[in-house]
């Protein structure tokens, strides 16, 4: 037995003492998790309604507190007590004397804990009781827990990803608008097909460049090819620009050597541009500058090498080889680009740029067919992509919280059947239906909360796990979902010990005082 204060007054009365340190010396088993309060004071209180006041305190000598049974008042009287016509006495060295009704002291105390059963002490209570189930406690909370690391790790992953594609896409400018052929659409994004309608040529190219609101234009085609070093060999990506393409990729101008010049664009020169990786795998450590190259069988002649840039939507533009798009276009037989990138004019706004970019196109193709698409489109259809996969994503840890919520409720059952006589008690001293239904729908919440912690404490360990090991990786904690992860946590907790707590408060108390 746990005695509180652990220490028993000099001056308590001797039969206080002896029964203080039989009750500390207590070693049965069955008693090692009780509660003795020794001298428990209630304070005054007043219950006030229309007609009458009440004022009430006192005093319990010892008050035990037997965990899935109940409490135990015990009054302490000294000497030899009897009791003659409805009065009681105690007799002792100092002689016969009349002394309050014991049973009636101990009565009146067990209803004094019944009234001052209140906010405080139910939340007292029911923390003791989950403390006091420690392992079947940690079990019921895992669930929630489980729930709650994979709501975090998952819409982490998913927040981590989105804000990598972002940053690809911003990393370019935010003026940038791609101009393609055809006007299908997949998922709100343009696949320009080719011979469906009026490629897009250099002759647009040229009269986008008159455009007031336009700064920069060019156009651009990919294609994969094999690329040749004097030693070395590999296939890869092949980009056909136009000399004003660094403003896009190296907008910095870190590139090594120069890009390619602004020659006569339907008849340049044979040179080409390595991005960072490509030059590695062809010529290691050896400056390529000067040096040629064969794509698809056509020689090249190497004047730079772009700055690192990674990868743009799955495309590795470290990897790639970059020359000019006349030359592109003979190698691989096409007519037309298979888009056409303009940087508007800072003074001018996407909007107007936008309008007035689609009114010279429609007039120089007698029609309304290119696809014309902003940065600001492609984050929108991004960002309505990446919302669906984080939702999808937390609703596969919703699940998990919803299991975890079965398991409490399951837990519960089990703890009302188990205190049956805990709770007759608890009606017999005073407490309302009510109280009852609090303590037990307290107890699923308190379980509730430490699933929801014990999960944001492995969550977030384990986000740090795979950053530490994995540092490349795009992961970034998604805030809001953790917000909604503990709430649903909390609501779970309170849905799932409705019923039983309910179950617990209709229990009739003189039925649950016969229970075992």
């Amino acid at each position: 037995m746990r005695m509180i204060p652990p220490v028993i007054d000099v001056n308590a009365p001797s039969g206080e003492k002896e029964i203080f340190q039989l009750l500390k010396e207590t070693n049965s088993k069955k008693f090692k998790d009780c509660l003795v309060f020794h001298s428990l004071n209630y304070p005054p209180g007043t219950e006030k309604n229309k007609k009458q006041s009440y004022n009430f305190f006192g005093e319990s000598d010892f008050v035990i507190l037997v965990p899935s049974h109940g409490l135990i008042n015990i009054e302490v009287k000294g000497g030899k007590i009897s009791r003659e016509d409805g009065i009681w006495y105690t007799t002792n060295r100092f002689g016969k004397h009349k002394i309050k009704d014991p049973f009636k002291q101990a009565t009146n105390s067990l209803f004094e804990i019944g009234r001052y059963f209140k906010t405080k002490d139910i939340f007292i209570f029911s923390t003791f009781s989950v403390i006091s189930q420690k392992m079947r406690s940690f079990l019921t909370s895992l669930g929630i827990a489980i729930g709650v690391v994979c709501v975090i790790f998952l819409t982490s992953l998913g927040q981590g990803l989105q804000d990598y594609i972002v940053s690809q896409f911003t990393q370019f400018g935010s003026n940038i608008i791609a101009i393609q052929p055809g006007k299908e659409q997949t998922m709100g994004a343009p696949i320009g097909v080719f011979g469906t309608v009026r490629p897009l040529s250099f002759e647009d190219v040229e009269a986008l460049e008159k455009l007031p609101t336009i700064d920069v234009v060019v156009p651009v085609s990919g294609g994969s090819g094999e690329i040749e070093s004097d030693t070395r060999m590999r296939r890869s990506m092949v980009v056909g620009t136009g000399s004003d393409y660094d403003v896009i990729v190296d907008p910095e101008g870190k590139t090594l050597g120069k890009y390619l010049p602004d020659d006569n664009p339907k008849t340049p020169r044979a040179f080409a541009v390595l991005g960072p990786k490509m030059k590695d795998e062809l010529f290691g450590d050896k400056n390529p500058l000067g040096l040629t190259i064969r794509v698809n069988s056509t020689r090249f002649r190497v004047i730079g090498v772009l700055p690192p840039k990674g990868d743009f939507l799955g495309m590795d533009l470290d990897d790639a080889v970059y020359i000019p798009i006349a030359k592109f276009n003979s190698m691989f037989n096409r007519n037309g680009f298979q888009e056409i990138d303009v940087i508007h004019k800072d003074n001018v706004t996407t909007d107007e740029a936008v309008a007035s970019v689609k009114r010279l196109l429609i007039n120089r193709h007698g029609g309304d067919d290119t696809t014309i698409t902003t940065q600001a489109d492609m984050l929108e259809s991004l960002g309505e992509i990446m919302k669906w996969l984080k939702f999808t994503v937390a609703a596969f840890g919703g699940i998990s919280l919803l299991v975890g919520g079965v398991g409490i409720f399951t837990i519960m059952t089990v703890a009302v059947n188990e205190r049956t006589s805990e709770i007759g008690v608890l009606r017999a001293i005073g407490a309302s239906r009510r109280r009852i239904q609090d303590v037990f729908l307290l107890e699923s919440i308190f379980l509730a909360i430490l699933g929801a912690m014990l999960g944001l404490s492995i969550g977030f360990l384990a986000v740090n796990i795979a950053l530490t090991v994995y540092p490349d990786m795009p992961i970034a904690i998604a805030w809001e979902y953790i917000l909604y992860a503990i709430l649903i946590s909390l609501f779970i907790g309170l849905v799932a010990g409705y019923l039983p707590a309910r179950s617990a408060a209709q229990l009739d108390p003189i039925e649950a005082l016969r229970t075992d």
